[in-house]
């Protein structure tokens, strides 16, 4: 799904508008699932779901992010256990946050780049 979001804005905006990120944050998925892939390696199921989640942010489009930034679930799941990923993981949630949303450059509002941390703050 993460692919398809990169691949233009178009599309994002599409999969944003038609996607129902409740599926995203239930207690079954929040867990770090493994499951089998073909070459025999493990693929973690909640990195693609975090993968996904990004890919919006990396769109780098204001009115996409404003828009998207508004699924307080899907990226309150996201930073929610941001400890417990793996440094990879890690590097990759908070660059992509910093390059795309929390820069003055990114022309998202204070009052939407706080719904990432305002979500934190009240749920926790």
């Amino acid at each position: 799904m993460a692919a398809i979001v990169r691949r233009g804005l178009g599309v994002a905006s599409l999969v944003a508008e038609k996607f129902d990120f409740k599926i995203l944050v239930s207690p079954k998925q929040a867990h770090n699932q493994k499951k089998r892939v073909v070459n025999k390696e493990n693929y973690s199921v909640r990195k693609s779901e975090i993968e996904f989640g990004m890919s919006f942010l990396e769109c780098g489009n204001p009115r996409l992010l404003r828009w998207i930034l508004q699924e307080k679930e899907l990226y309150h799941g996201i930073l929610r256990d941001l400890g417990r990923y793996d440094e990879e993981t890690i590097v990759y949630v908070l660059s992509v946050l910093w390059d795309k949303v929390l820069i003055p450059d990114s022309l998202v509002p204070p009052s939407h780049r706080s719904v990432l941390f305002g979500v934190l703050h009240w749920n926790s």
